[in-house]
């Protein structure tokens, strides 16, 4: 398992790459490498199961209420800056610079979204941006400021 020989002889077998699996012994063919699902690689090579490929740090992990899992893309709000996604992070954290903007919910499907922006951000489309300074005298949109908070 993990592995394959395309041809007869006494030359070793070849391994499964990264990103794929195998789990059959006196495999002939690299075909038999199975690729993992869309969003999921193997950390290392010769992987014998399914269950050795994991999100990519670009994805995180969705479980629905069947318990189906796959890996969804992260959404551009809750991607860090060393492009891994804060959504795989306890707290949603990231590495470096602490817990991303916004409040993230997950569904009954498994899939995070953004249910609202702090104080002095705003929303724009999956991600919280800071609102915009107006300047005296210049002329802002009404949702690119916030005069009071509480209001």
């Amino acid at each position: 398992p993990g592995y394959y020989k395309g041809s007869a002889g006494t030359d070793q077998c070849t391994a499964c790459s990264v990103g794929s699996y195998n789990s059959q012994t006196g495999s002939p063919s690299a075909a038999l490498c199975l690729a993992c699902p869309v969003g999921s690689v193997t950390e290392q090579e010769a992987s014998t199961d399914i269950s050795a490929c994991v999100c990519s740090l670009q994805t995180y992990l969705s479980v629905d209420a069947a318990g189906a899992s796959t890996c969804q893309q992260c959404p551009t709000g809750a991607l860090c800056s060393d492009l891994t996604c804060a959504l795989r992070n306890d707290g949603q954290t990231c590495p470096g610079s602490g817990k991303i903007v916004g409040t993230w919910v997950k569904g009954t499907d498994g899939i995070y979204s953004l249910s609202g922006c702090p104080a002095g951000h705003q929303r724009q489309t999956d991600r919280c941006v800071p609102c915009a300074v107006c300047t005296t005298g210049k002329w802002c949109a009404r949702a690119d400021y916030i005069t009071d908070s509480n209001a």
